[in-house]
């Protein structure tokens, strides 16, 4: 019974944890919702270009991911297969600035979660590369 409680304070979750893509993103855009982003770092892989940048809270103030915005969502997500721990994955990301197509990939951490890896807006000419 202790061990189960200490699990429980810890915040271990007993069901297997597993977080998939659209489950990933679903996470991030309440995570963008919040009025803060001291957490929001942890949806993304720890491998990522910018991981180190973007856990600073600081980082998120401008850009496309500005706190500024609300309203974050995603929308006409479509996920491709897994090759090689990546899987691709295209997406219409909107918030309160508007909205733009982005082509997201996902990095395997524990087995079955999935972090975000890059996320480009592909509307823009060129490419934009918010978070790789």
């Amino acid at each position: 019974i202790v061990l189960f409680v200490l699990v429980l304070l810890s915040g271990c979750d007993l069901g297997g944890g597993e977080v998939s893509p659209a489950d990933r993103l679903s996470n991030f855009a309440n995570s963008l919702n919040q009025n803060t982003r001291d957490t929001t770092y942890e949806h993304v892989h720890s491998s990522a270009a910018k991981y180190i940048d973007i856990k600073d809270p600081t980082w998120w103030i401008g850009g496309p991911l500005a706190i500024t915005y609300n309203n974050y969502s995603f929308s006409s997500i479509s996920v491709g297969s897994e090759s090689g721990g990546i899987i691709p994955a295209t997406a219409i990301f909107s918030h309160s600035g508007g909205g733009y197509s982005v082509s997201i990939t996902f990095k395997e951490g524990d087995s079955d979660v999935w972090y975000i890896f890059s996320f480009t807006n592909t509307t823009a000419v060129p490419d934009v590369d918010i978070i790789n």
